[in-house]
């Protein structure tokens, strides 16, 4: 969340887009070790570890998804009753 946020402020004060300096910054986030495993076991067909590894992948990934999409609501949210009160 603290990314995010910091990608919010940095695009504000420079006039450029949240994306640019937000996915620089989530796709080191990526579990690759265990994606690693995940594939990995895939190929050796070793279904139950395959799953263990691709569930921890998935979960890490939904909890990155869901802190930058509710920083970003919440600083749309605020934009527009910024933008309203005006």
């Amino acid at each position: 969340m603290f990314a995010t946020i910091f990608c919010e402020v940095l695009a504000h004060r420079l006039k450029a887009p949240v994306t640019a300096f937000l996915m620089p910054v989530l796709i080191p986030m990526v579990p690759g070790g265990s994606l690693y495993n995940t594939v990995y076991h895939l190929l050796t067909r070793d279904a139950v570890q395959m799953r263990h590894y691709a569930t921890a992948t998935v979960m890490t990934c939904m909890g990155i998804v869901l802190g930058t999409v509710g920083v970003q609501f919440i600083v749309q949210y605020w934009k527009g009753r910024k933008k309203h009160a005006a």
